[in-house]
């Protein structure tokens, strides 16, 4: 084993780590057998929600989200700028290009360019603190970032 996960009151001398870094994912994919059913919240911490039936996206279509981070609309504020990609190996070729939507009131929206599989992403970065939600975590790391996730397909 060349690495191993520790908190960092475990570890020696942790006054020289920078950062410690706790890690969330969360991950769906989103298909329908014979028709399209509205799915439900899962209850995660950072929470993606199509409101567009995904099953039946073709290029040129505008697909909604709706984006939660502990129960909460998420959200661009004065301090943060949050956002939510889209990538495909069909978008931009060699280049690797992305797509960028602001969350606003806790939607993110695209016109897609291209067929093929489409994969959406909402990172968080949570400091942690003494005084914060993540208060419990003090001593253990120093940071929790949240990663959601949906994939789909786009139709010619």
């Amino acid at each position: 084993m060349k690495m191993a996960v520790k908190p960092l009151d475990e570890v020696k001398d942790a006054s020289k780590i920078l950062a410690a870094i706790k890690y969330k994912s969360f991950a769906k994919a989103f298909f329908a057998v014979k028709k399209w059913t509205d799915p439900k919240p899962l209850g995660f911490d950072l929470e993606l929600m199509p409101l567009t039936d995904l099953s039946n996206v073709h290029v040129g279509d505008m697909v909604h989200f709706d984006v939660s981070f502990m129960g909460k609309p998420f959200s661009c504020t004065q301090d943060t700028i949050q956002y939510m990609t889209a990538t495909s190996n069909t978008f931009g070729g060699p280049d690797n290009f992305s797509l960028y939507s602001y969350l606003i009131n806790g939607k993110a929206q695209f016109r897609m360019p291209s067929a093929g599989q489409w994969v959406v992403n909402v990172y968080v970065r949570q400091d942690v603190n003494p005084d914060g939600k993540l208060k419990e975590l003090v001593g253990k790391c120093t940071t929790v970032w949240y990663a959601g996730t949906i994939s789909f397909n786009v139709k010619p």
